[in-house]
């Protein structure tokens, strides 16, 4: 047993020596701040147990608790560690324990102080730190510190090889064996290879178009094999090897199981992951190693006989053994799955800064300063050059005078060790020039102390501060809202070298990892983008303005807004000469759930459903060092996870049923059964989603859509799904020329870009008539409103007086002028723009069979109107009343639709008229280089006419929002195992009047979308409710089937808040409203949800003071959100057990706990009773109740 003893000051490993038989617990963090995220999203606290032993050791059996009597515990599955293998648990009180699947424990750990221990399979306590550990901290881990150990190089690098490539059976046979003579092979150093450059010692390129495999043997000595504890093979390879020291077989990746003479690597190992160095423990070395001289054989394995490298390139380390201590404490790098960082015996206070991060001239006078509660023998250790404080840093004993751009880093550092979290601020030396500069967007400061332009590589570490305007105006002597380390790198495959580039921005703690910050009202992210619109885009606008078309149209695309960049790469003050102009601050496309929202990915993932998704990936030139791969007909390259977690051995199962899924959708696409809605592409791909992706391309003419920059991912679960829409410089009547001409599908100049309609996967799509019919509807349903004339030129306004001022600034440091032909002016680009687009649509939509019209607006109507109808282009009109489609599947005209032939239509009831135009002599463009199909028929109007009057401003009402509900419990897993905690989503409308509305045509938009238009009334008593999920299975598996749903909505309710809307038909909002998660901490994720106050109108002015968290967890949909009262009938108890009756209220599960210590022991559970869809009285009985001294009881209704 090892267990640690806490003091308040000393840790004392009481069994001496670590035996290494055993798992330990390496590391542990109970309050996870911004640290890793769980398979739902969740900060939850974490455990890490490390196997340090050469060894496989099966868990099954073992358990974890929090519980010093180990009376509650939490059991391990049927899993294995593998030798020196990290495995994470989730101490999230989940209680998950799949083996395909993440582990979660069913307690949280103990911030202040708390007890952890690790049981073999008997209960026995293998590793135990009691009887309690210290008080935790935000974001520090603790657990096992890094013992040094000594270490002995066996085989270092270019050491002598000799290789050889063999061409029959016979070649090198016994080739691995020690005393095999190799004197007639070829000789150099490693590493052996091709096509690696100077890392390349022994060139044996003669395999290429020849075979897959070389023989490479490399003799190495041992002096002392018994002071040895520890050998491992560090390799860099390239695609595949297996490897044996003296004829034993030790390591191997990406081979196949039989090896023969002409074997090759099952895949392609990216050139991004070889040149690292991949360890592999070499278990039970002392049976085969000798002292004296051993031989290594490696054979090397290519993917291809025509791969155009190889590489093999291998180190042997070994370890002594050593007798020191353990070592234990707390860690401000925390390493969930890897090896730990440095430990400090405590954790100190912060370290005060008298100024806070700013901007100044000539000089600034700035003191660090201890708290009052800080130990007062600890002293303040500081840096300035970007390193991290420790005890060996200078100290701080006298205020900073301050003349130049400095980022201070500091931290309290006791004698014994202790340390307190590094502190840091930067103060930003301007010059007298930029002092009365100011602008009416955000500006932006990067210095990166004179280390010249970012590489486009790895990021160069910088200092980022933002100045927000505040009253319409933010100059340079303004406060800055945001301070922060971050890395920067030039981005771009084609625009990367141009003069204003664009960059990549990561913002970073003090220590360089990864920070989440919200900027400029965006969600929390790490990653982002500031664009540089350069010579293509002379508007400035470009990327901004489809990417808020995406978002109004439903399908997110990364927020933006507009700031000034200033960019010091030459040292000195920040001037005017480091202004670098217009810049666009974007969203980085990345999976979050504020972003591309698919499942997050875990290597413990080994089967579907959670290797069906949670991918993001690209159509676009590969990502430096990254090769992509092939499926269905295309090259795809990874987003995520990287292709060097995806080309990993622990991640095979993923990329097998990703391949699989995409070679099955190539499948279907090239079938005679293609247009099949369940066998064919339809099964695979999200048509709407393909449409809509299809749509924004071809409205902005993106000469390089869908070939390059195409972004599409697949939920778990889910079809692959097209976007979000990316890089749209070469748009919109841009310079590039070839988008010049907007009445033409595909550009007749250049290389003529995008083939739109005959590109691979959607020249099968466009041949099916059924879903270009699709996409006609959806233009002419998005002419209506988003992609209206009024529409598309008030974003144009919006974003064109915004930048008005700061466009000068922007022309004149980079001189990209207007064209002469839109008047030279800003003024006359923007004109230009709004010119192109308005003949885009008209071109597009003489393409397709207009609508018909109606001679009176849907909505509230008098008995007895009539209506009319008619064809803007000849035709004849078909339509129905029941909501249902005139138009058939294939392109004929169903039996209930009815030929117009004229006469009014009488409306005497409520009626949804649905109406379209079929022209049979219509022509369009089809044929190369065009849609291959013409359609006959235009898209449908649908109308809902009311002779009951449409709700007014003041009717409805959001009565509850459930934005981010519990994560799924395990009994809700068990029914699907793809829940999320989004899936179940909820929206409660009320009838806030006095009378019966009828719902239909009315349409919910914002963060989701829902339409009650679906040929049905949809009546709302008064005080009645109506409500809509994400996910009606889980809505039902968490609350019942007896609560009823009007139906699902399309999107998701943003976790960080958002605006919801309910519109007429005509277009008139009748609420708008809008909610955040920082309202109500517990509505976050903490099971509640958003309540509405009694209102008279709701409305977005009245913010937090309308709203409360609901009284009980998972809210209260369908229901008067107030308190459930349970009241015991009564507690008997006799000589053998304790009865306890209570009326237990209907749709309401009951967990009844005991407890026998009130106020300091635990509440255990007795038994939990189901719902019922009646109230009814029920009867629990504890049969050891009634042989303890004092039993307490009580009820929870979850």
């Amino acid at each position: 047993m090892s267990r640690i003893l806490f003091s308040s000051t000393v840790l004392l490993l009481l069994s001496g020596s670590l035996i290494l038989a055993n798992p330990i617990i390496s590391e542990f963090m109970a309050v996870n701040r911004s640290t890793i995220v769980d398979d739902d999203s969740d900060r939850s606290d974490w455990i890490e147990v490390f196997n340090p032993s050469g060894s496989l050791i099966k868990l099954q059996g073992w358990a974890l608790t929090d519980d010093p009597k180990h009376q509650l515990k939490w059991t391990f599955p049927n899993i294995n560690l593998r030798p020196k293998e990290y495995r994470v648990v989730f101490a999230s009180g989940k209680n998950r324990s799949s083996i395909n699947a993440p582990l979660h424990t069913d307690f949280k750990l103990n911030s202040k102080t708390g007890y952890l221990a690790l049981l073999n399979a008997e209960g026995e306590i293998i590793y135990e730190f009691g009887p309690n550990y210290p008080e935790q901290f935000d974001d520090v881990s603790f657990g096992k510190g890094n013992t040094k150990r000594n270490e002995i190089i066996l085989l270092r690098e270019k050491s002598p090889a000799r290789a050889l490539v063999p061409k029959t059976i016979n070649d090198g046979k016994g080739w691995k064996a020690l005393d095999f003579n190799d004197s007639n092979w070829k000789k150099g150093r490693t590493g052996v290879g091709y096509d690696y450059g100077n890392r390349i010692g022994l060139d044996v390129s003669a395999m290429r178009n020849s075979t897959e495999s070389v023989y490479i043997r490399i003799p190495f000595e041992i002096t002392n094999l018994s002071e040895i504890e520890e050998v491992i093979l560090r390799l860099r390879y390239e695609d595949g090897f297996a490897a044996f020291i003296n004829g034993k077989k030790v390591a191997s990746d990406n081979a196949p199981t039989t090896l023969n003479w002409k074997s090759g690597a099952p895949q392609n190992r990216p050139d991004s992951i070889a040149v690292n160095k991949v360890e592999f423990s070499i278990a039970g070395f002392s049976k085969f190693l000798l002292e004296g001289e051993n031989i290594l054989a490696i054979q090397g394995l290519n993917n291809q006989v025509t791969s155009s490298d190889l590489l093999i390139h291998p180190e042997i380390i070994a370890y002594k053994k050593t007798e020191a201590k353990e070592t234990y404490g707390f860690m401000f790098q925390p390493s969930p799955g890897e090896r730990n960082n440095e430990t400090v015996p405590g954790v100190e206070d912060k370290v005060l800064f008298t100024k806070p991060s700013q901007t100044y001239q000539t000089s600034l006078e700035v003191e660090l300063k201890k708290s009052e509660i800080a130990n007062p023998e600890s002293k303040i250790h500081f840096t300035t050059d970007g390193s991290i404080p420790n005890g060996t840093s200078p100290v701080y004993d006298n205020k900073f005078i301050i003349r130049e751009t400095t980022s201070i880093k500091a931290r309290l550092v006791h004698p014994e060790g202790k340390m307190g979290p590094v502190s840091s601020e930067v103060y930003f030396e301007l010059q007298s020039s930029l002092a009365n500069r100011s602008s009416n967007l955000p500006l932006i400061i990067l210095e990166n102390y004179g280390d010249g332009r970012p590489p486009s590589g790895d990021y160069q570490t910088a200092s980022m501060a933002i100045i927000e305007p505040t009253d319409g105006r933010g100059g340079f002597k303004d406060p800055l809202i945001i301070a922060s380390q971050v890395g920067i790198k030039t981005r771009g495959s084609s625009t990367g070298g141009r003069s204003k580039a664009s960059l990549s921005m990561e913002i970073q703690d003090e220590f360089g990892q990864d920070k989440n910050l919200s900027l400029l009202g965006m969600p929390n992210e790490s990653d982002w983008v500031l664009w540089g619109p350069y010579n293509f885009d002379l508007t400035l606008m470009h990327n901004p303005f489809i990417f808020e078309l995406s978002r109004q149209i439903g399908r997110y695309a990364p927020r933006t807004r507009f700031v000034e960049l200033y960019m010091n790469t030459g040292g000195g003050a920040l001037s005017t000469a480091d202004y670098y102009g217009v810049y666009a601050l974007m969203e980085k496309i990345d999976r979050d759930s504020d972003r591309v929202d698919v499942e997050k990915i875990f290597p413990e993932h080994k089967s579907s459903p959670e290797v069906s998704g949670g991918y993001i990936l690209k159509v676009d030139r590969a990502d430096p060092g990254d090769s992509g791969f092939n499926a269905a007909g295309q090259g795809i390259k990874y987003v995520y996870p990287k292709e060097e977690q995806m080309e990993s051995n622990e991640f095979d199962p993923h990329e097998k049923a990703l391949r699989k899924f995409l070679n099955n959708m190539g499948t279907a696409l090239n079938a005679s059964y293609f247009r099949d809605p369940n066998r064919g592409y339809a099964k695979y791909i999200d048509v709407d989603a393909a449409i809509d992706h299809h749509l924004l391309n071809v409205l902005a003419f993106n000469v390089d859509a869908l070939r390059l920059s195409g972004y599409m991912h697949i939920p778990r679960g889910g079809k692959l799904t097209f976007g979000p829409i990316w890089d749209f410089d070469r748009a919109l009547g841009s310079t590039d020329g070839r988008d010049n001409n907007p009445r033409t599908w595909r550009s007749q100049t250049g290389d003529r870009g995008t083939d739109f309609f005959n590109y691979p996967w959607w020249n099968r799509m466009f041949r099916d008539i059924d879903f270009f019919q699709k996409y006609i509807d959806r233009f002419q349903s998005l002419r209506q409103a988003e992609f209206s004339k009024e529409n598309i030129n008030s974003i144009i306004d919006n974003m064109a007086n915004e930048l008005r001022e700061a466009q000068k600034r922007n022309l004149s440091k980079w001189n990209q002028r207007p064209r002469s032909s839109n008047g030279g002016t800003y003024e006359g680009e923007i004109r230009y723009m709004k010119t192109w687009l308005s003949r885009r649509i008209t071109f597009m939509e003489q393409q397709f069979v207009d609508p018909p019209e109606t001679d009176i607006a849907a909505g509230f109507v008098s008995p007895g109107t009539s209506i009319t109808l008619k064809s803007s282009e000849g035709g004849k009109i078909y339509y129905t009343l029941d909501g249902t489609d005139p138009r058939k599947s294939g392109g004929g005209v169903t039996s209930k639709a009815i030929l117009y032939n004229g006469s009014a239509i009488l409306v005497n009831d409520n009626v949804f008229l649905t109406a379209r135009v079929q022209k049979n002599t219509h022509r369009s463009l089809t044929g190369s280089n065009n849609p291959p199909l013409s359609s006959k028929w235009s898209g449908p109007i649908t109308k809902f006419y009311s002779i009951a009057p449409t709700p007014k401003i003041g009717d409805l009402v959001f009565s509850e929002i459930h934005y981010h509900p519990l994560d799924p419990s395990p009994a809700e897993m068990v029914i699907d195992p793809s829940f999320r905690s989004s899936d179940f989503e909820f929206l409660e409308i009320l009838n806030n009047s006095e009378k019966e509305l009828n719902l239909s045509g009315l349409t919910i938009n914002g963060e989701v979308r829902f339409s009650f238009l679906d040929g049905t009334d949809k009546i709302l008593l008064p005080g009645d409710h109506f409500l809509i999920a994400r996910n009606t299975k889980a809505f039902s598996t968490r609350y019942g089937s007896n609560i009823s749903l009007v139906g699902e909505y399309n999107g998701k309710l943003n976790n960080g808040g958002g605006t919801l809307q309910i519109t007429t038909q005509s277009g008139e909002i009748i609420l708008s409203l809008n909610y955040l998660d920082e309202w109500f901490p517990v509505t976050d994720g903490q099971g509640y949800s958003l309540v509405a106050k009694p209102v008279v109108i709701q409305n977005e002015q009245q913010g937090k003071t309308a709203w409360r968290p609901s009284i009980d967890i998972n809210g209260s949909p369908g229901q008067t959100d107030k308190p459930t009262l349970v009241i015991f009938n009564g507690i008997r108890a006799n000589k053998n057990q304790v009865e306890i009756s209570f009326n237990m209220p209907k749709n309401r599960r009951a967990i009844v706990q005991y407890t026998d210590e009130i106020g300091r022991g635990k509440w255990l559970p007795l038994e939990t009773l189901e719902a019922k869809t009646n109230d009814s009285e029920v009867f629990v009985f504890d049969k050891e109740g009634a042989n303890e001294g004092f039993r307490f009881y009580r009820i929870m209704l979850p």
